[in-house]
C-alpha cells in the first residue's frame, strides 16, 4: 500500500516480488493540481453543451462534500462520495435562471466559496 504525496505531477514505478521470485512491474503517473478549476455557469438546456455542472479532477471519495446554495439560502445540491453532477434541478423541478453559491469542504478542514451561474 504505497503511500505518495508528491509536490509536482509524477511518474512511479511499482515493482512487487512473490516468494517465488515472479516480478511484476507497473507504472503510476500522480497529477498535481495547484489549484482546483471550477467551471461558474452551465447551461442546462438538452443541447449537450455545458449540460451539468461538474467540477472536473475533483475526486469526493477522500471526504470532499460539495454544496450548492439559492439566493435564500436554500440548499439545492450536494455530493459527496461519487462525482459532482448537477443538472440544476431541486427536487426534480428545473431551477430558474440565475446565481447560486457553491461551497467545497475538504477533509483537511478548508472551505472553498464561489458563485455559480444557472443559464436556460
Amino acid at each position: 500500500n504505497p503511500i505518495a504525496t508528491p509536490p509536482l505531477t509524477q511518474t512511479y514505478t511499482v515493482q512487487v516480488t512473490s516468494p517465488k521470485n515472479c516480478i511484476n512491474t507497473d507504472q503510476v503517473v500522480l497529477s498535481v493540481f495547484d489549484k482546483l478549476y471550477v467551471p461558474t455557469a452551465f447551461t442546462p438546456n438538452g443541447d449537450g453543451k455545458n449540460d451539468s455542472w461538474t467540477i472536473p479532477n475533483l475526486d469526493l471519495a477522500d471526504g470532499t462534500q460539495v454544496y450548492v446554495f439559492d439566493r435564500t439560502g436554500l440548499l439545492v445540491f450536494t455530493a459527496s462520495g461519487s462525482t459532482v453532477n448537477w443538472d440544476g434541478n431541486f427536487k426534480g423541478i428545473p431551477l430558474q435562471t440565475g446565481v447560486f453559491i457553491f461551497m467545497i469542504k475538504y477533509p483537511d478542514g478548508f472551505i472553498q466559496k464561489g458563485k455559480l451561474t444557472l443559464i436556460r
